[in-house]
């Protein structure tokens, strides 16, 4: 097992009253775990951030009708599997992030 892999079990019979079934890990104590838990948050907010700037570029150079696509929103649903009303969210975020620094701020930094 490596450095950073968990043993992670489930234990407990659950079903029953008192008997609840949960996650249990022999491993990092609780700071750590939120430590972790705070580096993934992180890392979720960079991944935005490049997913955002991507989008924000495409716009600009992907032309979605020549490939078949109604729009970008279109191209990013049937593409990358995102429903349709999340990948329009995802073009209007995109669209709206150089006007909000703050926001781009923070997302860049994780």
């Amino acid at each position: 097992m490596s450095a950073t892999a968990l043993d992670v079990r489930w234990e407990g019979s659950g079903g029953g009253p008192g008997r609840p079934r949960r996650w249990t890990e022999a491993g990092p104590s609780h700071d750590d775990a939120l430590e972790r838990l705070e580096r993934a948050h992180a890392r979720v907010g960079e991944a935005t951030f490049a997913f955002l700037s991507e989008v924000g570029r495409a716009e600009a150079k992907v032309a979605a009708r020549e490939e078949g696509y109604r729009n970008l929103a279109h191209l990013l649903s049937c593409r990358f599997g995102l429903p349709f009303a999340r990948a329009h969210r995802v073009v209007e975020a995109a669209r709206a992030l150089p006007r909000l620094p703050l926001l781009s701020g923070a997302l860049r930094e994780g």
